[in-house]
């Protein structure tokens, strides 16, 4: 089915999305941030799907989706946010999108919002 890549320093979001993409049979790669995604794909290449927050220390999701596009072109990218740090998430993930993310998804969402954009992106 191919690899998803996760990205999110939030261990519960992180675990919910992993559970609910291992049930579906997908191979799922997890991290907290987005040094670390950068390392996972040094060692695995590139992945099927990455879904990565926007709001992240070490590496926010936009350095990340501007990085592995400029390594992985073809990678499909969920981008999900709450907000924070006084910027609206909604707005950086308009940026997101700008960048090359082909679905966005605010926080919190269902089991069937994630479902359903993994879904949709894949088969793009």
């Amino acid at each position: 089915m191919g690899k998803i890549l996760i990205i999110d320093d939030s261990d519960s979001i992180r675990a919910t999305i992993e559970t609910i993409l291992r049930e579906l049979d997908y191979e799922v790669i997890s991290v907290e941030n987005g040094k670390e995604a950068l390392k996972a794909l040094e060692t695995t290449g590139p992945v099927s799907l990455m879904i990565t927050d926007i709001f992240m220390p070490e590496m926010d999701g936009i350095e990340v989706i501007e990085q592995t596009k400029s390594i992985y072109p073809d990678t499909k990218i969920i981008a999900i946010s709450a907000g924070g740090m006084g910027i609206k998430g909604q707005e950086m993930l308009e940026i997101a999108s700008s960048l090359g993310a082909q679905k966005v998804v605010n926080k919190p969402f269902s089991n069937e919002d994630i479902t359903s954009a993994v879904a949709t992106v894949l088969k793009s």
